[in-house]
């Protein structure tokens, strides 16, 4: 896709929340034992991995599978890093090196069903999502993750039938794991978008007693609460999400010099900055999506100045930390536009599709996701969902971005278009 049909990267973050796809690390069975050494390295990759450092994980894991070649959670391990990372094929390679090793193995069948998901693979995805609830059905994650797929089976085949699939997956998820948030956090938006409110906000009850401190679920729950009429509650609710919102502390000095570097285009400086902020709160949504964005802004950088190989490294980097800021925090809509846009200059179109998609599950009238989209449509030949995105765009836009609201109204127009606005 050309440069000038994309808009801007967001670098504000947004509050809403969305379903998350959760992949968890596995020390499943082995059917050849690992040496103690590889066992070492393998846990080291886990300690780095849970702390956003993918390169120093993803050298313990290659160094774990190297010292015990039939060590199949070192394969598994890897290949959630090349899907953190974006690279879908190798971590589909990964996947399924793990399940040439033991068959039985459901977890690397459900991870390998997310990765089908990315591709926007969904039948196949739900071929391997059931798999793994039939490999590892005593294994929670793998009923999350097969919830999540039916849930995107009905997005592109509405059948009530999915809705209470993905219900029944979510379920059992956390009957196996009562603390088990985002299960619990998916229950209660799939309540409330089929109207079974009473039963949504006890799962949101549910979900905040594991996440307390968790402003966005804090702020969906009032929502809920006014939705039902109960506007004492969604008060409550408010407040506690606002005071959880005030009380929350940042790097401030660095996130400061950062967003002036930034805003000078001075990219290095502003990672270098960020990376501190990073480094003094690992979890933090914010330090960790504005890393990522000067990353991708420095990356569209040395893009523009030809020096390809710098680019696709620092596209690269820049998705390990939009995934951690979602991770985090996974209503974070622009991190979730900017992810996709990092995937397709990496040329991942497929992932950025399916991370676009994703963004306006968060927000539904995300201007730049829907005017990308259409472009994407476009420019693939798909002249109807095309059209179909770029008049939402119109519809959102306002006033706002005038550049593009001309532009998508004049690609409209000559693709003998016409939006109901």
């Amino acid at each position: 896709m050309p440069l000038g049909s994309l808009m801007k990267l967001g670098i504000w973050a947004l509050t809403l929340v969305v379903l998350v796809l959760q992949s968890s690390l596995s020390y499943g069975k082995q059917i050849t034992k690992p040496t103690e050494a590889a066992v070492y390295h393998n846990n080291m990759g886990i300690k780095y991995l849970n702390a956003g450092d993918l390169e120093r994980a993803e050298f313990e894991f290659k160094t774990a599978a190297e010292l015990s070649p039939h060590y199949i959670e070192a394969y598994n391990n890897l290949g959630i890093i090349a899907k953190k990372r974006g690279d879908l094929l190798s971590a589909e390679a990964y996947f399924k090196k793990a399940i040439e090793l033991d068959k039985s193995y459901g977890t690397a069948y459900s991870h390998l069903a997310m990765v089908y998901l990315d591709m926007n693979n969904i039948d196949k995805a739900m071929e391997y999502g059931k798999e793994g609830v039939k490999r590892s059905a005593a294994v929670p994650e793998t009923h999350y993750n097969l919830g999540v797929i039916y849930l995107a089976k009905n997005e592109v085949s509405p059948n009530k039938k999915y809705d209470e699939f993905a219900e029944r997956e979510f379920q059992i998820a956390t009957e196996l794991n009562p603390s088990f948030f985002e299960a619990h956090l998916a229950l209660a938006r799939l309540y409330r978008k089929n109207g079974r409110y009473d039963l949504s906000s006890i799962r949101y009850r549910l979900a905040l007693e594991y996440h307390p401190e968790d402003a966005a679920v804090w702020n969906e729950l009032g929502s809920l609460y006014k939705m039902m009429g109960d506007y004492i509650k969604a008060e409550n609710a408010l407040k506690k999400a606002a005071s959880i919102g005030s009380s929350k502390t940042l790097p401030s000095t660095e996130m400061e010099l950062g967003m002036k570097y930034l805003k000078q285009r001075d990219f290095e400086r502003a990672i270098e900055e960020f990376k501190k902020a990073v480094s003094s709160s690992p979890q933090d949504d914010t330090a960790n999506y504005r890393l990522g964005t000067a990353y991708l802004y420095f990356a569209e950088q040395r893009r523009t100045e030809g020096k390809e190989g710098e680019a696709r490294q620092y596209y690269s980097k820049s998705v390990g930390y939009f995934q951690q800021a979602l991770k985090t925090n996974p209503g974070l809509a622009d991190a979730s536009y900017n992810l996709g846009l990092a995937y397709l200059r990496m040329g991942q179109s497929g992932a950025a599709e399916s991370e676009w998609m994703h963004t306006l599950t968060i927000d539904p009238n995300h201007a730049r996701t829907l005017y990308n989209l259409g472009m994407f449509y476009i420019n693939r030949g798909e002249k109807e969902n095309g059209i179909k995105y770029l008049c939402r765009f119109i519809s959102s836009a306002g006033m706002n971005f005038p550049a593009e609201r001309d532009n998508a109204i004049g690609v409209v127009k000559s693709h003998g278009g016409t939006c109901q606005n």
